[in-house]
């Protein structure tokens, strides 16, 4: 049981001292309020409404692009019900399509370019090779005629043996030529295909980025959006991606924990490993057990600029249910303290008496004192451990002629196992 519930009781209980009140009234005597004590095992708890998160989630994070900065096109619904490799997010990056549009136009122009080059390079061979033929075919010609001048005059016969050997110096330099023309047209057959390599490469890159803008899911689970970093709110169609910033969260749905956030002066009341109550109002109000895993070391603001700060508490939940979903909002009560087999009373009927502190409870027509001390409190009651079954306490200071004082102090602590 938490302070709401002890908020609810003091509640009845003054509905009721208003009932003896009226009921006194009515009989002409002077109005008693009192306080109906029993003992009891009690809790002291910090409640504090959260929200339930998965403890492991699988996130689904905008890509890094060198150079290039993305926005959210397209985002599948939170809470739709997604199968592993399914997309859930959709980027646009104008640059990045501008670099695969003009990739794909580099290719084709290197493509072009090759069979252009492929085409000249046949044409020069063949007009070499062609050139190389007219001339052996000449220089056959020439050795032909020369043997038809075996019985011309000398002079005739080496005017026709000076042009043979022209044609055979022609042919040698048409030949090295022609193998000089093989090397260049590799190196530049070879230039050419780097060229449609190179933008093969440039096209896959660019796609390769490309298909990074669409997202798509690790595993089977739930859509639950992030946080965007810039705003603090869920993310949204329109806002930037920043690379390597979560968009969206696939659950696991088999562990389950509250994010809490909490008043520093409660914070400080808490323990790791706390147990706690968690109820899940979208789930009729049933109740889990659980216990703290995690308190922040630092409070923060609530809000950007508030001066308001607040403590994180993770707890966690020993078992889920199926229905339970990240998101929802969750109470916990955190028990920080039990005062076992204790007698609860109201702050208000503790009064301080030659600084010592006082409750007293009715005994027939007197009120008997007892020293509050070494007692456990909560925001609303003290716990006292006494022998005390069940007593009247009285929500005001008794006059002193009803008060029955033992003779010393020392007897109240010994009569009541102080």
């Amino acid at each position: 049981m938490g302070n709401g519930f002890f908020s609810f009781i003091k509640i009845l209980l003054v509905i009721a001292a208003c009932l003896l009140l009226f009921m006194s009234c009515h009989k002409n005597k002077q109005p008693e309020l009192l306080f109906l004590a029993h003992k009891a095992d009690y809790n002291l708890t910090v409640d504090e409404t959260g929200e339930l998160e998965a403890k492991i989630s699988r996130p689904v994070a905008a890509p890094r692009i060198r150079r290039s900065s993305s926005n959210i096109a397209k985002l599948i619904p939170e809470g739709t019900f997604v199968k592993k490799d399914q997309v859930v997010v959709e980027l646009e990056a104008r640059n990045v399509e501008t670099r695969y549009n003009n990739a794909i136009d580099a290719l084709a122009l290197a493509k072009a370019e090759a069979t252009r080059k492929e085409a000249e390079l046949s044409m020069e061979t063949y007009l070499l090779e062609s050139e190389i033929q007219a001339t052996k075919a000449s220089l056959v010609t020439a050795e032909l005629q020369l043997n038809k001048l075996a019985y011309e005059a000398k002079n005739v016969q080496e005017k026709q043996q000076i042009k043979i050997e022209e044609r055979k110096l022609e042919l040698q330099k048409l030949e090295k030529k022609f193998k000089s023309l093989e090397k260049i047209q590799k190196e530049e057959k070879i230039r050419v295909q780097m060229k449609i390599k190179q933008a093969a490469n440039d096209l896959k890159e660019s796609k390769r980025i490309l298909e990074t803008l669409v997202l798509k899911s690790p595993v089977n689970g739930i859509v639950v959006y992030s946080r965007h970093w810039a705003t603090g709110e869920d993310v949204k169609e329109g806002d930037p991606a920043f690379g390597g910033m979560p968009l969206i969260q696939i659950p696991d749905l088999s562990e389950m924990q509250v994010i809490l956030n909490i008043y520093e002066t409660d914070a400080q009341k808490i323990s790791v490993k706390d147990s706690a109550v968690i109820q899940v109002p979208m789930l009729k109000d049933k109740l889990f057990s659980g216990r703290v895993s995690k308190i922040d070391k630092i409070a923060k603001p609530v809000k950007k600029g508030s001066n308001v700060k607040k403590v994180q508490v993770t707890v966690e939940i020993d078992s889920t249910q199926k229905g339970m979903l990240p998101g929802m909002s969750a109470r916990c009560s955190i028990i920080y303290k039990r005062a076992l087999n204790s007698i609860a009373i109201p702050k208000e009927a503790v009064f301080t008496i030659d600084s010592l502190k006082f409750c007293f409870f009715k005994s027939q027509d007197k009120y008997v004192p007892l020293q509050v001390i070494n007692s456990i409190q909560s925001d609303d009651f003290i716990y006292l451990q006494q022998d005390l079954k069940s007593v009247e306490i009285p929500l005001f200071s008794p006059e002193k002629s009803k008060i029955n004082w033992p003779d010393s102090l020392s007897a109240i602590r010994k009569e009541y196992k102080i």
